[in-house]
């Protein structure tokens, strides 16, 4: 996840996207390192329109902090977006996370993990608990229908 990109291979890919040559890319990528580094240096945030913001952090083991902009924000966080984010108490440590084991009893299935012959099957939720019930086997496709697309025709 923290891959670490060498100049020369984000130049090239920046010189695939631009159509441009990796060296002219390396020179403006130093350069834009240098202009924010500068900013920096006199005490500013540097703001960099469509990447984000870079400011001075109160942490020495990480000095610089970087808040991406918000659309390219949303889209490194879509793969999470299924999450809630939960509040930690202020005492929280990282050790306190290291000692929690993994639970797999609610893990997801995937398509890959079902078998072919795995009957279809409706999940209904009562006072919180889904179950699990197999679909009458006489029924259509056009018998199928949610509580909001029944409610939705009603109106």
């Amino acid at each position: 996840m923290n891959e670490k990109i060498p100049l020369r291979a984000l130049a090239d890919r920046v010189a695939e996207t631009t159509g441009r040559s990796s060296a002219e890319m390396e020179t403006l990528i130093k350069r834009l390192f240098e202009l924010i580094a500068e900013g920096l240096h006199e005490g500013r945030k540097v703001e960099v329109k469509g990447l984000g913001t870079f400011s001075l952090s109160d942490n020495p083991a990480d000095p610089v902090e970087f808040i991406p902009a918000d659309a390219w924000a949303e889209r490194i966080n879509a793969p999470f977006a299924m999450f809630e984010p939960e509040e930690l108490a202020e005492e929280a440590t990282e050790s306190d996370f290291n000692d929690i084991s993994a639970d797999t009893s609610d893990s997801v299935t995937t398509g890959q993990d079902i078998e072919e012959e795995t009957p279809l099957h409706v999940y209904a939720a009562t006072e919180e608990v889904l179950t699990e019930e197999p679909l009458p086997e006489a029924v259509t496709d056009t018998e199928i229908a949610t509580a909001e697309t029944v409610a939705a025709c009603e109106q």
